[in-house]
């Protein structure tokens, strides 16, 4: 989707009027946003949802404040917009969802809500009970 200084890369929920490809179960929000040099852009931050900015490249702002690049910002669920803006071209993954309202817990990829079930995960890894993926050849 073209915005002024950039372009949206919906991947499912809705943006500017658009919906995006995929259905998501959960109703997550979540595009890509390439921006350019100069570039500034309002996001919807809808109340009530958890809303997330992580910068895979570049060093944009967010509502004022500079992200780093590999950095992840989350933003109060009370709905605003968030105002970005850019020096240099930038990359951003951005959504929104309903919050889940449990504890969060993370170690590399895992992520579970506790640090007992974190410790299960990597055993149930290292045992190869996670499967193997198919090769895409």
């Amino acid at each position: 989707i073209p915005v002024d200084g950039g372009t949206v890369n919906l991947i499912s929920g809705t943006f500017a009027g658009r919906q995006g490809p995929f259905e998501s179960l959960t109703d997550v929000a979540m595009m890509t946003i390439e921006l350019e040099a100069g570039a500034k852009l309002d996001l919807p931050a809808p109340a009530g949802r958890a809303v997330f900015f992580y910068v895979v490249a570049g060093a944009p702002t967010a509502n004022g404040t500079p992200i780093k690049p590999h950095h992840l910002a989350t933003f109060g669920n009370e709905g605003d917009t968030i105002t970005v803006t850019t020096e240099a071209p930038a990359t951003i993954l951005y959504g929104h969802a309903d919050p889940i309202g449990e504890p969060v817990v993370s170690h590399g990829p895992f992520v579970m809500n506790t640090r007992e079930e974190i410790v299960r995960a990597i055993e149930d890894y290292n045992a190869g009970l996670f499967g193997k993926p198919p090769i895409i050849r």
